[in-house]
């Protein structure tokens, strides 16, 4: 890990991930402070991204975000996440790089191994849609996502 590196993610955890959200007062610096760190640390990182209040993703190391995205309040997302344009994140919201496969109903869960790989990107006029890589399953998030259905 290269110097600048180092010290943009020490100075995010450390000063900036503590920083105010809109409408707090700082919310502008906040955000342009968080974004000039996260373009070092990120494997690619977008124009015009928000990361907000206490957005965790570990090292960020393979972290893809696209243009215009977010990261919510005090959301979370694994190290190797890849995340497309557009894409709004709520706040709380936890992103799992990892998971069980799920493929086989016949054989439990837990006995099928592991499937990885997210990818979210913004193919629906608005909420998230979750693009695992392992299942290729669109699915709802957000408001009234019992009447969206899984395409």
């Amino acid at each position: 890990m290269s110097i600048q590196k180092k010290l943009s993610f020490a100075l995010y955890y450390g000063f900036a991930w503590h920083l105010p959200t809109q409408p707090m007062i700082g919310w502008k610096f906040a955000y342009w402070i968080r974004r000039i760190l996260v373009r070092n640390i990120f494997l690619e990182c977008g124009s015009d991204v928000i990361i907000k209040h206490r957005a965790y993703f570990g090292t960020g190391a393979k972290v893809v975000l696209g243009d215009r995205s977010q990261l919510g309040h005090n959301s979370r997302i694994d190290n190797d996440t890849v995340i497309g344009c557009d894409v709004m994140m709520g706040p709380d919201a936890i992103i799992m790089s990892n998971s069980h496969e799920f493929s086989r109903l016949d054989i439990p869960m837990i006995a099928q191994g592991a499937a990885e790989g997210v990818r979210l990107s913004s193919k629906m006029m608005s909420g998230l849609v979750l693009v695992p890589s392992s299942c290729e399953v669109f699915a709802w998030v957000g408001v009234q996502s019992s009447d969206r259905g899984v395409s």
